[in-house]
C-alpha cells in the first residue's frame, strides 16, 4: 500500500510506498511520468491532477509543504559542506605542522619521496578545502534565498493576490458547471486555507470591503461604491485627492477602516 500525497505550494505529487515497489510498478510509474527522489525516498510527479497508476493501490495522505523544508535541507547540506572543508583543511595542517619552514626537497636524498608525497597531499586536501568552502557558501546563500522566498508567500500581500486568482478559477468553474469534480475541489481547498491563512497573518485586509465602508487602498482613504472580482472603485476622502473618485486593483487594498 503507498501513501499519495499533494504538496499544497508546487502542486507536485508524492507517492510513498513501503519498500521497493515491483518491477511492474516501477516501469508503469516511469510511463505515467514519476520520477524517484533519492533524498525524500518517494515518487513524484509534476503533474498538478495526476493520481497513481491503476495497478497501485494508494491512500491518500492529504497535503504536505515540502517546499517549506527547502530552507533547513540546504542550511543543513551548506553546514556539512562547511565541515568537509574544515576537515580537509585541518589534514593539510597536521602534514605542514612537521615540515620545518622553508625546507627544501633534498633531491637524491631517501626523504625525497615521502617529502614528494606529503606536498601532494598537502595540494589535494587544500583544494578539496578550497572547493568544499565555495560550496558552503553556494548552499548557504541558496538557503537564505530559499528562506526569503517562503516568507514572500506567506506575505498578507501576495496571499491576497493568491487569493484574487484562485477564486477567479472558483467562479469560473462554477458558470461551467463543474462543481462535481476533483479539480474544483482542489482549488476551493485551496481558497479555504488561503483565506484562512490571510484572516490569520493580516485580520484586516482578509475582511471583504463592501459598498459604504470606508477602506485604505493602495496608501489612499477611500469611501467605496462598487467592489467587482478584481477592482474597488469609490471617491477618495481627505487629503490632496479629496473628492477624487477612481477605481484600484484589489491587491492594493490595505484594510477596512470603518463598516458601513
Amino acid at each position: 500500500m503507498a501513501i499519495f500525497r499533494k504538496d499544497s505550494q508546487t502542486g507536485r505529487a508524492w507517492l510513498e510506498f513501503d519498500g521497493k515497489p515491483d518491477v511492474d510498478t516501477i516501469a508503469a510509474l516511469k510511463r505515467d511520468g514519476w520520477r524517484w527522489s533519492g533524498f525524500r525516498k518517494q515518487w513524484h510527479n509534476n503533474r498538478r491532477f495526476v493520481k497513481p497508476p491503476a495497478s497501485v493501490q494508494f491512500e491518500d495522505g492529504g497535503m504536505v509543504d515540502y517546499s517549506a523544508e527547502r530552507s533547513e535541507r540546504l542550511a543543513a547540506s551548506a553546514e556539512k559542506a562547511g565541515e568537509r572543508a574544515a576537515t580537509a583543511r585541518a589534514s593539510a595542517q597536521r602534514i605542514m605542522d612537521v615540515i620545518p619552514m622553508g625546507q627544501p626537497i633534498l633531491v637524491g636524498h631517501h626523504s625525497e619521496r615521502r617529502a614528494r608525497s606529503d606536498i601532494s597531499k598537502i595540494d589535494r586536501s587544500m583544494q578539496r578545502s578550497f572547493e568544499e568552502h565555495k560550496k558552503a557558501e553556494y548552499l548557504a546563500r541558496k538557503a537564505e534565498s530559499s528562506e526569503r522566498h517562503q516568507a514572500r508567500l506567506h506575505s498578507a500581500g501576495v496571499i491576497s493576490r493568491r487569493l484574487d486568482k484562485l477564486r477567479a478559477i472558483v467562479r469560473k468553474l462554477e458558470r461551467e458547471g463543474r462543481t462535481d469534480e476533483e479539480i474544483f475541489a482542489h482549488y476551493r481547498a485551496q481558497v479555504v486555507a488561503n483565506e484562512a491563512e490571510l484572516a490569520e497573518v493580516a485580520p484586516h485586509i482578509a475582511a471583504q470591503p463592501k459598498a459604504g465602508d470606508l477602506i485604505k487602498i493602495h496608501g489612499l482613504t477611500v469611501r467605496v461604491s462598487r467592489v467587482n472580482p478584481k477592482t474597488i472603485s469609490g471617491t477618495v476622502e481627505g487629503g490632496g485627492a479629496n473628492g477624487r473618485t477612481g477605481k484600484w486593483d484589489k491587491s492594493h487594498f490595505q484594510g477596512i477602516l470603518e463598516s458601513s
